[in-house]
């Protein structure tokens, strides 16, 4: 017949007796999974889910009609940056919400994105919070050196504008921090801002120098950023580099006088530069590596300024500049100017290429 089932305790026992020994047997049992899975290893994770970082569940990208700062209450620090903070972090928001008056719509068309731009100093402790938040929200975080690189004693004035060892040393530092885990960059950068209007703020270092110094310092600070990149094992990803020139927009009167030089209607090597800033950036790029052209009978590989060159790269930035290179404008320039330029630029850029996805930027750098 069918198995006979154990008497219960209540059966075994008198009632009073029973009912407390029964409780206690039942208090174990409950109690048994629960010992059991104290007794497994537990996974203990500081900062970010790996989720993050491979799956990250996200709200679509945030317009500038959301407060981004009221988003980040509590990791977004405002005021200057103090001496041990390592950047400017931008949070960075579309800006497709107001009145076309700039021909937004236009330049949405021509794959020119345009960014509102706010300003956060964060505390080193809690620069993962923020990146974790900042992506999350739907916001982009745009890192921006810290002037201090370049100015009161730094590159520009002790380096001839030879900014390659202040910003790979300074990469390194920042690299090893929350902006990248296990070779990548988290989910949240945009891009790396390496400087804002270099060709302005060198006219203030010594008399006639401007566009050709800003190109000298953003082409090396670049190089040494890439450099760190190399050393530290970080993938690129869809990270882009940029610099933003007050001279990036050509307008109308410089247009006419380049363009009547036949030159101008030539692409590289045999075309010419002129007045276009863009263009000038593609030339200093695509100058032969020093790691290709090393001095002869020297023994060592060329990187630095040079005479009658702006810099001599150590990286192939030539590629970098047609796989990662941001071009920026300032939020208020015109859409034909903006479109102009980058007509010329792609015009003498070699070989023909087609602008990539978030190659162009219009930027609006909102107050602290």
């Amino acid at each position: 017949g069918a198995p006979r089932r154990p008497p219960s305790c209540e059966a075994r026992e008198p009632p009073l007796a029973a009912m407390g020994r029964c409780r206690r047997r039942a208090a174990a049992l409950a109690a048994a999974p629960v010992l059991r899975a104290l007794a497994q290893p537990i996974d203990v994770t500081v900062g970010a889910h790996p989720s993050v970082y491979a799956l990250p569940r996200r709200y679509n990208a945030t317009s500038s009609a959301t407060p981004s700062s009221a988003r980040l209450s509590g990791l977004c620090r405002d005021g200057p940056l103090l001496p041990e903070d390592m950047a400017t972090f931008w949070l960075a928001s579309l800006w497709g919400d107001l009145p076309d008056s700039l021909g937004l719509s236009r330049l949405s068309a021509a794959g020119v994105r345009a960014l509102q731009l706010q300003p956060c100093a964060v505390d080193a402790l809690k620069l993962q919070a923020f990146l974790d938040r900042a992506w999350t929200e739907g916001l982009t975080v745009v890192p921006q050196l810290p002037p201090h690189l370049f100015l009161r004693g730094g590159c520009f004035e002790t380096h001839d504008f030879d900014c390659y060892d202040v910003v790979r040393s300074w990469a390194r530092r920042m690299l090893r921090t929350a902006l990248t885990r296990d070779g990548r960059y988290h989910p949240a950068i945009e891009m790396v801002l390496l400087l804002r209007e270099p060709d302005v703020v060198a006219q203030g270092v010594c008399n006639d120098c401007g566009l050709t110094e800003g190109l000298a310092a953003t082409l090396s600070a670049w190089d040494g950023w890439l450099d760190a990149e190399n050393e530290l094992g970080v993938q690129a990803g869809s990270v882009g580099i940029a610099s933003l020139f007050a001279a990036a927009v050509v307008e109308d009167d410089a247009r006419s006088v380049d363009r009547a030089h036949v030159c101008f209607g030539l692409r590289a090597q045999a075309g010419c530069e002129r007045s276009h800033a863009l263009r000038r950036l593609w030339s200093g790029a695509n100058r032969t590596s020093g790691w290709r052209a090393p001095i002869a009978g020297q023994g060592r590989i060329r990187r630095g300024r040079e005479t009658g060159v702006p810099y001599v790269p150590h990286n192939d930035l030539g590629e970098s500049i047609s796989e990662r290179w941001v071009h920026t404008f300032r939020a208020n320039s015109s859409a034909d100017d903006v479109l102009d330029t980058l007509q010329d630029y792609y015009a003498f850029a070699a070989p023909p290429a087609q602008p990539r996805s978030g190659s162009a930027t219009l930027l609006d750098f909102k107050p602290a």
